[in-house]
């Protein structure tokens, strides 16, 4: 692993943004859904809190001494998410953001069933040099641009971090994928799938 001042960012900004996603949830299921402006204010209350030194680091410091990192996918979805519950321009679609959480699914469905030991092939492996994992994500990033999907951007942007080298990880399975990303994509993927299909109007005969 390497440290650079962009992955140090992340580290503080991506737990923050969860925090406060957390927090405008719980204040909804209140009944109390927050304005923009206190949106906003408890953004910054979340920043400051995740980045406050104690003892000399801070919580999101120790926290990425327990989790692996987060990949810019899951960072993108965190951004859209904060922009939109602080009075910001959405970045993302509903048909971008289905497909965010399907990445997420089928990629966690590649990758982490070998991290549990199952089959004998480590797909992991794969991010550490060239390997056919670069150009499938190049072409699905190509192919989505083209079809003016905005996760082929997302994509995008991950090969650039990749190449800049601008997370901690140096394999390229964590700037597309993380085990939260993961996660949190099963079950949303999954619910939309089993949620019932609104009925369709006939039409004249």
């Amino acid at each position: 692993m390497t440290a650079n001042p962009s992955a140090y960012l992340l580290s503080i900004v991506v737990p923050a943004l969860g925090l406060f996603l957390g927090c405008h949830q719980v204040a909804i299921w209140a009944g109390r859904k927050p304005s923009a402006v206190m949106s906003r204010v408890l953004l910054l209350f979340c920043l400051l809190v995740v980045g406050m030194p104690v003892d000399s680091l801070s919580i999101a410091r120790r926290l990425a001494g327990l989790v692996p990192g987060f990949s810019i996918p899951f960072t993108v979805l965190l951004v859209h998410a904060t922009l939109h519950r602080c009075g910001g321009s959405d970045l993302l679609r509903r048909s971008d953001l289905s497909s965010l959480w399907r990445f997420g699914l089928v990629g966690g469905l590649v990758l982490y069933p070998s991290a549990l030991g199952l089959g004998n092939w480590d797909p992991y492996t794969m991010g550490w040099e060239f390997s056919a994992l670069f150009g499938i994500v190049g072409v699905l990033t190509a192919s989505l641009i083209v079809r003016g999907n905005r996760l082929g951007w997302v994509l995008f942007v991950a090969i650039v971090a990749w190449q800049l080298r601008l997370l901690e990880s140096t394999n390229y399975w964590d700037y597309l994928l993380d085990p939260v990303y993961f996660l949190v994509a099963l079950p949303r993927v999954l619910l939309g799938f089993w949620a019932p299909q609104p009925a369709v109007a006939a039409g004249p005969p």
